[in-house]
């Protein structure tokens, strides 16, 4: 059989007498670790042969000889003829038949001593801790009956370093002796409370940061719109005067304000450092104003190249991740203003 193909094995709780067939990997010595899951989960969890989690509940067991499978119906099959006899195969003539339940055998003598031998199987001791009946569940912790035993207990938890990744992929037998040395099923229980309890924290601290994230994101939406170059008092966008064009200017040197409107006008978006530009300005100038500017100057006509609005049209682009340098957005702005022209008799002809 290889090392790592799971296998099962027939044991015998020691407490209640019963039998059952489970992964050898829960099996530690004379003791087998048991998962407090519900019943589906339980069955899913054995066929699995899911890996042993050093923090579950122990139990004292007996183990039968030549009683692991790799096949689990096999294992299971055994199990079921463990329950009613001592042994996997045949029960042996001069040991007394065990079974899960007890009963009594009486001899045709009647007689009370006769009936005391024939016993099938003798009565199982008395657990030495009770539960409370009007508990919901297995995972309601108890609470130490005296200070001393509480103190013993959370001194013993600290000292246990709960590895999870160690406890679930294939490393058992870490904290194992720290596990089983520990007879204290009150100190199990917190233990598996604190897992449920640091998964539950865990989820809550992602919420809250999620719902952090959102509100910082609204926070920055809502002040970028607040913000916003096209709310600029004074202007009547797109520019159609010289006034409205220098009021424009005046408030891109404000640094705070410039930037905020390299933000804005970057997310407009394009295809290409021209497309950009182009989107950008149609927003921004009218045609008619567009008119009055070249990039050096030349012509007559004033230089663009010098304003705030072609600065903050180079960063915007540049922001964008569209244009690979300033030489090629410059190039976009100009043929831009070049273009000029012809978009104004294309206006005329529809018209």
């Amino acid at each position: 059989m290889e090392k790592d193909s799971p296998s099962w094995t027939v044991i015998q709780f020691i407490d209640d007498r019963s039998v059952e067939a489970v992964p050898s990997c829960w099996i530690q010595g004379d003791y087998c670790h048991w998962p407090s899951y519900s019943k589906e989960k339980l069955v899913s969890a054995i066929r699995k042969c899911e890996p042993l989690n050093t923090c579950w509940s122990i139990f004292k067991v007996k183990l039968f000889r030549g009683a692991t499978f790799d096949d689990y119906m096999i294992a299971r099959n055994k199990a079921k003829v463990a329950e009613d006899t001592s042994d996997l195969n045949t029960a042996d003539e001069n040991e007394n038949p065990k079974r899960k339940r007890v009963q009594k055998i009486l001899s045709s003598s009647d007689s009370d001593q006769s009936s005391e031998n024939d016993c099938v199987l003798p009565l199982p001791p008395k657990l030495s801790k009770t539960r409370n009946k009007q508990s919901n569940s297995q995972s309601a912790v108890e609470i130490p009956r005296n200070k001393k035993k509480f103190q013993e207990s959370q001194t013993h938890f600290e000292q246990i370093d709960l590895n999870e990744n160690d406890m679930f992929h294939g490393n058992p037998s870490v904290n194992l002796h720290q596990c089983s040395n520990c007879d204290n099923k009150d100190l199990k229980t917190i233990i598996q409370q604190n897992h449920v309890l640091r998964g539950m924290l865990t989820d809550v601290l992602q919420e809250v940061k999620l719902l952090r994230e959102q509100k910082e994101n609204q926070n920055i939406n809502d002040q970028e719109i607040k913000n916003s170059i096209f709310k600029c008092p004074g202007i009547t966008f797109p520019i159609n005067t010289d006034d409205e064009f220098e009021i424009l200017e005046n408030y891109l040197s404000v640094e705070s304000d410039f930037e905020s409107a390299v933000v804005e006008l970057s997310k407009i978006g394009g295809s290409s450092p021209y497309d950009l530009i182009k989107r950008i300005m149609t927003l921004l100038v009218s045609n008619n104003q567009t008119l009055k500017y070249s990039w050096l100057g030349r012509k007559g006509k004033k230089a663009f190249n010098k304003s705030k609005i072609a600065a903050a049209l180079i960063k915007s682009v540049q922001k964008s991740g569209i244009g690979k340098d300033n030489k090629e957005v410059e190039v976009a702005i100009q043929a831009w203003l070049r273009r000029a022209s012809d978009r104004r008799l294309l206006l005329a002809k529809k018209f």
